[in-house]
Formats: C-alpha cells, structure tokens, sequence
C-alpha cells in the first residue's frame, strides 16, 4: 500500500488546484479542508460513502429505515461530487454530509480515528484500496452494498484479480443488486460466505416531491423529456426531434445535460442543429422550439410534465442513466443500448414490456411517435413499469439489516 498512497498523494497534490477552483466560491473553503481529511463532524456509529447523486438518493432509503429503527444512531454520509453533496443534503436532512477525503492512508486513518465509526458502508463498488485496508487495520467493519460490476469494471479487476482478491479479504461483507453482480465478485476474488444478493436501492427511492416551478406550464403539449445525456449524444437526440418536426409534430423537446459545465456547449449544438434554443429561465415553448434545462436538481420534477422521456447517457458508450426516476410518475420511458450501469433494470424493463430500447435518432423518433399516437397501449407501458418497481423494492431493509447486525456485534462485545 505504500507505492499506492505515494501515487494516491502526488495524484492528489496535482488535481487539487485545478479541482479547488471548479468548486463554487462558498464550497471552496469547505471541499479544500474534508479532502484533506479535517473531520468536523464529531463521532458517529455509521459512516456511508455515497460518491455522486445516484448513490447518495440511493444511501437516503437505507438512512431512513436506520434511523426509524434507531432514532439514536448518528450516521454521517461522504460524497466526492458537488451534486452529490447537494442531494445529500436534501434527501438526509439532519445528516452531517462531508467530502470524502483523498483516498491516502494517512488521511483516510485520521477520518476513522476522529469519526470513531462503528461501521463503514459503501454504495455500489467504489473500491478505494487505503480506505479499505485502513478500516481494517483499525478493525472497523466495512460493507459494500449495492454492489454491482459494470462490463469494463470486470475487465479491469480480472487483470488484477491477484490484488483485488487481497483487497476483498478485509471487506466484511457484499451486499450485490442481482445474481449476475453476486457471480462476478466472487469471480474476482470474494469470498461466497461475505457475498449475497440484496437488491437494487435504486428501486426504495422515494418519488421525487413535485418541485414548485411554473416553467413547464408554459411548455407547448406534446413534449418530450431527454434527461442525463452526454456529449455526442445531442446531436442523435435532435436529429430525432428533427424528424418529428419535419413529419408535421409540433413538439417540444427538453434537453437536460448531465453535466452542468456542459450547458453552455449544449446550447451550441442546439443552435447549430437549426433550432431556437430557450434556456430554463427564458422560455419560448414555441411549437418545435427546443428548451435546455439548465436548472440543477430539477429534473427529477420535470418529468412529470413531460408525455414521453429519453434517458441518456444510453446512444452513447456512458453506461446508461436511471430509468426508474420518469417511470415513478408513470411515464413512458425509452432508452438506448448502453445500459452496462443499469443492465438489471433494463432487461427488467424490456422482459416485462415496461419500456422501449432504441439503437439510433431512427428508432427513437419512431418510438415517441408510436408512443404518442397511442396513448392506452403508453398508459399501460407506463403501468408496468410502476407495477415493476412496486415488486421490486425491499434493499434499504436488508441493507439496514446488514448494517444493524454490524453494529450490534460491536455494541455487545
């Protein structure tokens, strides 16, 4: 691990000037110190990694049932992202949220020492080898739940698999979304008795609250919704709204990015593509007319005003985005064929007729017509997909399950 903290330590001299000055003014003070491993927070009994948004929505259920079954316990949430951290803050209220700091020995052992945590979770499979061996060295156990290995993930760790399996002997236990994730961990290295299949918190997360914004009233119906989507995948989206304008639809499109430093360059592409371009806070709705949401946070809320919703980072290599979010407010959802990150989820979707998969700007434009054209076969698309994920909740439980036995142990011996 020395070599490892060596390289984790010039890494991190090197990246924080430049990642200091991305962060907003009012959190730059704040991202500089927690990186840096300058706990505030107090002790707590549990210490939950939650890196980006998905995993800390996700971390919200598996907090709730802790704390409605031991309203004492204290529970500190760590994230990396700055949206992350935002939707930790909302989702947890009461919650101390914290970034986590370099992944560097030394720091790492300052956190745990000052935290004092009586377990330490992770969500999904950040394996961040200090923090790992660091909780075990202090004796701390250390969870990983959520876990999945996405198709590349595996790739890379087989090539390693010598090293992670020493990494995996001091995680205490997996706690995997499906059977495929369960057989890839302990393909690479985990043991079958620390490993099981618990589920997809990502099926827990609570319908997003209905967000007080007047903006999609002023939208012009039939409108259709691409949320999360990465660069190059623009283009194919308004190369599909293209076709749907030039077949006589008057439809509005909204685009919102995945990534907020991107707007500027989607609004770019939009304006090349031929159409006015409406930010968030000036609307046009006009018929045709393309809206770029530029509003953080917002999305989620969004979608209810939409007739029909694309989830992106799916035309393009990016691993697909969360499919459930619309399909809580019962919309019609289509996406593309990069789901690695949610592979689960999609063949869900598509097993039960819960959603529509497309390959190209044709597929999809033919899709959303199909989809407006035909409003009761939509309705009960949308249905399923509700109906599914009704059947499918049940992780934060387990998850609480897994960490309330850890702390218990600790409490009694």
């Amino acid at each position: 691990m020395l070599y490892y903290d060596l390289l984790a330590f010039i890494a991190a001299i090197i990246l924080t000037p430049y990642e200091y000055f991305r962060r907003p003014t009012h959190l730059r003070a704040t991202w500089l110190r927690e990186r840096w491993g300058f706990w505030r927070c107090g002790p707590v009994d549990v210490w939950i990694h939650a890196v980006s948004v998905g995993e800390a929505l996700a971390a919200s259920g598996v907090v709730k049932e802790l704390k409605r079954r031991r309203p004492d316990l204290k529970i500190a949430v760590s994230t990396v992202t700055d949206t992350g951290r935002k939707i930790a803050l909302e989702s947890m209220p009461g919650v101390p949220v914290f970034y986590m700091p370099w992944d560097i020995g030394p720091l790492t052992s300052r956190v745990l020492r000052r935290a004092s945590p009586k377990v330490v979770a992770i969500m999904e499979t950040e394996l961040w080898p200090s923090l790992i061996s660091r909780t075990s060295r202090e004796q701390v156990p250390l969870v990983i739940l959520n876990g999945r290995i996405s198709d590349r993930s595996f790739r890379g760790y087989m090539r390693i698999r010598r090293f992670m399996r020493l990494l995996f002997l001091k995680v205490t236990h997996f706690g995997m979304q499906s059977r495929a994730d369960l057989e890839r961990i302990r393909a690479i290295g985990a043991e079958d008795q620390v490993s099981s299949v618990i589920g997809n918190l990502k099926f827990d997360i609570a319908p997003p609250a209905a967000r007080d914004m007047d903006w999609p009233a002023a939208l012009k119906h039939p409108v259709w919704i691409a949320g999360s989507t990465h660069e190059g995948e623009e283009e194919k989206v308004l190369s599909a709204h293209r076709m749907l304008a030039d077949s006589g639809r008057n439809i509005t499109l909204v685009i919102a990015p995945r990534h907020p430093q991107r707007f500027d360059a989607v609004e770019r592409v939009i304006n090349s593509a031929g159409f006015k371009c409406a930010r968030r806070s000036g609307i046009g709705g006009e018929a045709g007319g393309v809206i770029l949401l530029d509003a953080m946070g917002e999305l989620a809320s969004a979608y209810a005003a939409a007739d029909v919703v694309f989830v992106g980072g799916s035309l393009v290599p990016s691993g697909g985005h969360n499919i459930l979010e619309p399909a809580f407010w019962r919309k019609p959802v289509i996406f593309g064929n990069y789901m690695e990150n949610f592979r689960a989820i999609a063949a869900g979707f598509i097993e039960e007729k819960a959603g529509i998969q497309v390959n190209s700007p044709v597929e999809l434009a033919g899709a959303i017509g199909r989809v407006l054209d035909n409003p009761a076969e939509s309705a009960s698309m949308a249905d399923r997909a509700f109906a599914l994920i009704e059947r499918n909740r049940g992780a934060s439980v387990r998850c609480a399950d897994i960490l309330e036995r850890h702390i218990n142990r600790i409490l009694s011996g």
